[in-house]
């Protein structure tokens, strides 16, 4: 698992986050914050079990699905531009977690075929 927190944790370093990793015999934890103008977008992986029996969980910033459910009482309200925000940064983490997805899964793949 060490092997597969630090696949992740060059994901992250290959898109300009800043990385903390975390461990343990039977847990790992990643966390990546970049800095976007003058906001803050963070991600946290963690990776718990054994090396033959893992999960990997992928968490990216909350506020951004809380928001869809606030859409229509924003916008009555004259928060356009703050929708348009929430939006690209929900773009961003929908990006970055199919990209870190497909980085796992070569990993595990990789690993395995060893």
């Amino acid at each position: 698992m060490a092997g597969l927190s630090k696949r992740i944790e060059e994901f992250f370093k290959s898109k300009a986050f800043e990385v903390l990793v975390e461990g343990s015999k039977e847990e790992f934890r990643v966390m990546g914050v970049l800095r976007v103008g003058d906001r803050l977008r963070s991600s946290f992986v963690s990776i718990n079990g054994n090396p033959n029996d893992f999960i990997v969980g992928f968490s990216g910033d909350q506020r951004s699905r809380l928001s869809q459910f606030l859409t229509p009482l924003i916008t009555m309200f004259g928060g356009g531009f703050l929708i348009l925000e929430r939006l690209q940064s929900q773009e961003f983490y929908d990006r970055l977690e199919t990209e870190f997805w497909a980085v796992v899964e070569n990993a595990v793949n990789q690993t395995a075929a060893t």
